[in-house]
């Protein structure tokens, strides 16, 4: 690829476009920039490879503590970004997403459905999750279409599909394009520390870039586009004060709010009728990608029942050690912490653990000729298929008809919810970021209705039973959101909006106030669906990219 090197100190570099961040949005708008003759800089942070040093770049803090995993979680500072570790999930925002719902506090887009849809073939494509057809009916008219046959009903339908790409590492698979075009340039290991605003013509023309501790250069490009995640984005704009001094974009104090995720848990399972042929359990392959069908609240019970939009599936995953001999368990646990270990390049773990260790292998040890071919079969379809399977399920005949259900539901907007500067700095100058998510009782009945739903669809379907205590689900999703993991599906906190009072960006993903800074990424979602983030970054990167290719 062309990853230039590090230009001189002192040195000022002119480009047409340069573009921040090499995740999934920065490496799709370049992509999308191949072949074009527009100058482009795509600057990462860090190298080929995640280094402690820029690891630690990541890192914030947590408000009140143990409210939010640690930042520097779920996140990776290398080119790629968080396509070096994601897991494929490939799934579309719905077209109730986008309207403005009177229930829903700050909700509604500037945009239409249509005009993200129209990018999502290639935004599937270049996530290597095969067609953008997310319905049984079109993937395979000739089987049944529901999960489970007779369940479906006005409130929750089950013909929906989510698809998985390999998971595509976006810098291995899209770099060696980079590096044919000619017209597009990588620079690793570059940190962008602020952004330069012209305060006469609202233009960023520069930003302030540090190669290493006390080495500094400067690009200057007629176009910027900030692609660094949804909580760098933020932090970036808010860094970015020497001239508008509560950052750039944040004239009315909204940059860092309105931060979101998705609320996620398994407090429930369901008891099938029929566990047998009629209940699609396991992954399906549309040609050569993995997809997975899952349960959906609809819109008209969305509307009737004042909730957000969720989604939920039968997600018992093969490690789960509810769902395991003891054998199994202790095989599981020693390859996770080999992993683990190997990721540490360190020897205390084995010291501190070395009993629980030993536990662990004589266990193994005396089943060994029962796990055996269970372990091939693992690796076999999770590591030597063509294209690796994306969660490993137990057999449905091995789980006693006790399906665990797993919900996704989307995390309604709010102002208190949001990132903040901390007075300490990094290695490199710029404040440290402090999260202070917030969740609000919309969040919580949104699960709690959710449940209820397919509760009752069951009941009157005839299908089965979904059990749980209904007495303390509310409080099982508080006790689970004092210490909440956002998998990193940051979203919200530089949200596009028509009128720069209610957000950060307009419909274009130019940042208000400015002319040519632009943000790409789910920061700019004004709200946060039940769908994993990542297609519809690279559905609005695609559209981005086109915007910017008029210039």
């Amino acid at each position: 690829m062309a990853v230039a090197a590090v230009p001189p100190h002192g040195s000022v570099v002119d480009c047409d476009l340069l573009i921040i961040g090499s995740g999934p949005a920065g490496v799709t708008v370049a992509t999308e920039m191949v072949g074009t003759p527009h100058k482009v800089i795509l600057l990462d942070s860090g190298g080929a490879r995640e280094t402690p040093q820029a690891r630690d770049l990541l890192r914030g803090y947590v408000w009140p503590h143990g409210s939010h995993e640690p930042l520097e979680n779920n996140r990776r500072r290398q080119f790629g970004g968080t396509s070096t570790a994601w897991g494929g999930r490939c799934i579309p925002m719905d077209a109730i997403d986008l309207v403005r719902r009177s229930w829903i506090p700050f909700s509604g887009w500037p945009l239409e459905w249509q005009d993200i849809n129209v990018h999502l073939a290639r935004a599937t494509a270049l996530c290597e999750a095969g067609d953008a057809v997310f319905d049984v009916s079109a993937a395979f008219p000739e089987r049944q279409r529901e999960m489970i046959r007779g369940f479906d009903g006005a409130d929750i339908v089950s013909h929906m599909l989510e698809r998985w790409g390999p998971p595509t590492n976006f810098a291995r698979r899209y770099g060696p394009s980079l590096e044919r075009s000619g017209n597009v340039t990588v620079m690793l290991n570059s940190t962008v520390t602020g952004l330069k605003l012209d305060a006469a013509t609202r233009r960023v023309e520069s930003a302030e870039v540090t190669a290493i501790a006390g080495h500094r250069f400067t690009v200057r490009a007629r176009n910027i586009v900030l692609a660094c995640g949804g909580i760098e984005n933020a932090r970036i704009l808010l860094a970015s004060n020497d001239v508008a001094p509560a950052g750039i974009g944040n004239d009315f104090d909204n940059v860092g709010r309105y931060y979101m995720s998705h609320l996620s848990g398994m407090h429930a399972w369901a008891e099938l009728k029929d566990c047998g042929k009629s209940f699609v359990f396991e992954f399906e392959k549309h040609r050569e990608t993995y997809v997975r069908r899952r349960l959906w609240v609809t819109p008209e019970a969305q509307r009737r029942e004042e909730i957000g939009n969720a989604i939920a599936t039968f997600l018992t995953p093969f490690a789960d050690s509810a769902y395991q001999t003891p054998a199994l368990s202790s095989a599981i646990f020693l390859a996770k912490f080999g992993i683990d270990l190997a990721r540490q390049r360190s020897t205390a773990s084995f010291k501190d653990n070395r009993k629980l260790l030993f536990r662990h292998m004589s266990c193994v040890a005396r089943n060994l000729p029962e796990l055996l071919p269970q372990i091939a079969e693992a690796g076999r379809q999770r590591y030597f298929s063509k294209r690796r399977l994306p969660i490993l399920l137990p057999r449905k005949t091995d789980l006693n008809n006790r399906f665990g259900l797993c919900y996704q539901t989307e995390h309604a907007p709010n102002a208190d919810s949001r990132i903040v500067l901390h007075t300490e700095r990094d290695a490199l100058g710029v404040p440290r970021v402090e999260v202070r998510i917030a969740f609000s009782d919309l969040d919580v009945r949104t699960v709690v209705t959710t449940h209820a739903l397919i509760k009752k669809q069951f009941r009157e379907s005839g299908t089965g039973e979904l059990i749980y205590n209904e007495k303390t689900l509310a409080g099982d999703v508080l006790d689970k959101l004092r210490s909440f993991d956002s998998a990193a599906h940051h979203a919200g906190t530089t949200r596009m909006s028509a009128d720069q009072r209610n957000g950060v960006v307009d419909k274009n993903c130019r940042v208000h106030g400015t002319q040519n800074l632009f943000v790409a990424g789910s920061s700019v979602f004004p709200t946060s669906s039940h769908a994993n983030p990542t297609l519809t970054i690279v559905t609005l990167a695609l559209r981005l990219a086109a915007h910017v290719k008029t210039f």
